[in-house]
């Protein structure tokens, strides 16, 4: 939500409006932003869901309340493994099994218990398929970016752009709902540009 919020905020004022109305957008924006960052701030359930917890998850130390490794972690956990091979990683689809070695290896058992997997995608591609697979994604994603700037094309540029900052903490490709999500609207956007273009 807050990812969608901060693309609308930036790309609609540039890429749908002109003039005065640019002006003013970013005057109602900016101010019903600080109301909502206030109301959030002062709410404790929201502050904690989404301050503490985005600090505890990004912490050295492991949670006090539930016993769970902090997601840093684990990412350092899988960057290690990441390092010992780069190149082509360990094989598609290897990525849970790899870590849940790891995990009980470096005594994080509530990870390994909870079969947990690297919540990144870009440590998902280097662990499966190396820099090869990672580069390959960063192209895809790199050539809908450069196609959406040349096109205008703001829904494009905000699909992406959400794609990109929820693979920094989701395995959104890993799972099959993530798999239609990505491929059925990246297809449909790509799509509409062409047809643009055509006719």
């Amino acid at each position: 939500f807050v990812v969608s919020a901060i693309i609308f905020l930036v790309f609609v004022p540039f890429f749908l409006l002109e003039g005065k109305r640019k002006s003013t957008f970013l005057i109602i924006a900016s101010v019903a932003s600080l109301l909502f960052l206030f109301i959030i701030t002062q709410a404790n359930s929201a502050s904690e869901r989404i301050i503490t917890d985005f600090e505890s998850d990004l912490s050295e130390c492991q949670h006090t309340g539930d016993f769970l490794e902090s997601r840093k972690m684990r990412w350092e956990l899988a960057w290690t493994l990441v390092q010992q091979s780069p190149r082509i990683g360990y094989g598609t689809g290897s990525e849970k099994s790899i870590l849940k070695d790891a995990y009980f290896k470096n005594k994080f058992y509530s990870s390994y218990l909870a079969e947990l997997n690297s919540h990144n995608q870009y440590l998902c591609f280097l662990l499966n398929t190396g820099i090869i697979g990672l580069l390959l994604y960063l192209f895809v994603i790199c050539h809908g970016i450069i196609t959406a700037l040349k096109n205008k094309d703001f829904l494009l540029l905000s699909f992406l752009a959400i794609v990109v900052f929820v693979s920094v903490s989701e395995n959104i490709l890993s799972v099959t709902k993530g798999v239609l999500f990505y491929a059925f609207f990246y297809s449909i956007l790509l799509l509409n540009i062409v047809n643009k273009n055509i006719y």
